[in-house]
């Protein structure tokens, strides 16, 4: 299948997965298909598809899994993608994305797996992703992109009391004391 997506898909009412990976569509993806309220699985993955994601896609009340990835999709990913409560799996690696991931995805409650590699997005990932993948709630694919990190948590304690007399530290002939935050990088 070639060219545009069609508009005529809107119109399949009871349609509820669609199966658009691997062929050469091109043009942008239709704000259309979100009037296909019954769609639970949309795969547009591996087309030439171009523009920016439509936000309109984020009124698809059921939608469990939206792949657009390996297309030419351009901008950021809309916040209002986070507040699908039924999303499980938001795939848009290996486009032309950027920007920051919205920490909103974190509150997402069912999504389990967002992939962003192969994108141009930047900074580091709030903490609070951090929280999830430790948990096993969500695992984030970040390769390929400009993304340094997760954010360091924040530390509140008071500086360590310690004295330049070796016996007042515990009779410690050598000592050092470390606080360290955040991620340490072997070069």
């Amino acid at each position: 299948m070639s060219g545009p997506v069609p508009r005529e898909l809107s119109w399949a009412n009871e349609l509820i997965e669609l199966h658009l990976d691997r062929n050469e569509l091109t043009g942008p993806i239709p704000p259309q298909l979100a009037n296909l309220e019954n769609l639970w699985l949309l795969n547009l993955t591996g087309n030439e598809l171009t523009g920016a994601i439509p936000v309109e896609l984020a009124e698809l009340p059921r939608l469990y899994y939206l792949f657009l990835g390996l297309n030419e999709l351009t901008g950021s990913i809309p916040e209002v993608f986070a507040d699908m409560r039924s999303l499980r799996s938001f795939s848009v690696y290996g486009n032309n994305l950027e920007g920051a991931i919205p920490v909103a995805f974190a509150r997402t409650p069912n999504l389990r797996r967002l992939n962003v590699g192969y994108n141009d997005f930047s900074g580091t990932l709030p903490r609070v992703f951090w929280d999830k993948m430790a948990r096993g709630e969500l695992f984030i694919a970040t390769h390929g992109t400009r993304i340094s990190g997760v954010e360091s948590p924040v530390v509140n304690r008071p500086d360590p009391d310690y004295s330049t007399d070796p016996t007042a530290n515990g009779n410690a002939v050598f000592h050092s004391i470390s606080l360290f935050q955040g991620p340490l990088a072997l070069e």
